[in-house]
């Protein structure tokens, strides 16, 4: 199931993998929560995917490599949380946003007054308070493309400073999607 990130600042937007989110929530919970993923007083970093053209399977293979890696221990009952527990949550939380997303009826989402609007849910939401994710509107404007369309299909997800989400291979070969492109 791809989703749609929205980044309101810059007013872009990229369909990702899911697996690609779910690990990048983990590097979210993991700044917001910094003492839930330390051992013996070390912050524990978590592992990234590496650059591919399939980000989802980037994704699973960083999470299958890393699934023992031990985050955090209670000090109290000495009992661990892998990576693959955090990966787990992130995964539960994310699916009860699928399923208050799709309990929305249809007008909310498409409807002809809501087309200048882009129509999801807040992306850091998701770790911060998992069961109470906070839905939200963007004004889309006329030049936005086809995104609104794409957004009545699939999840959209809103997030500050996204950044460069997607970007061609730059290994040296000429292997770019388009001749002129470059970071702006």
């Amino acid at each position: 199931m791809p989703i749609l990130l929205y980044d309101p600042s810059s007013r872009r937007a990229w369909l990702v993998s899911t697996l690609s989110v779910i690990l990048h929530l983990a590097h979210i919970y993991a700044h917001i929560f910094p003492s839930r993923v330390t051992l013996d007083n070390k912050r524990i970093p978590l592992p990234y995917a590496e650059p591919s053209s399939d980000g989802g399977a980037a994704a699973l293979n960083t999470i299958l490599k890393n699934h023992s890696l031990v985050i955090y221990q209670s000090e109290i009952t000495k009992q661990t949380r892998t990576f693959l527990d955090l990966i787990r949550e992130i995964y539960f939380s994310l699916m009860l946003v699928v399923d208050k997303d799709s309990a929305r009826p249809p007008a909310a989402k498409t409807g002809m007054r809501r087309r200048a609007f882009l129509s999801g849910w807040e992306l850091k939401a998701i770790v911060e308070t998992p069961q109470f994710p906070q839905d939200k509107e963007c004004p889309l404007l006329p030049s936005s493309g086809g995104w609104f369309e794409v957004s009545s299909s699939v999840l959209v997800l809103f997030c500050d400073g996204l950044g460069e989400v997607i970007r061609p291979c730059e290994s040296g070969r000429r292997n770019f999607l388009c001749e002129r492109w470059r970071g702006v």
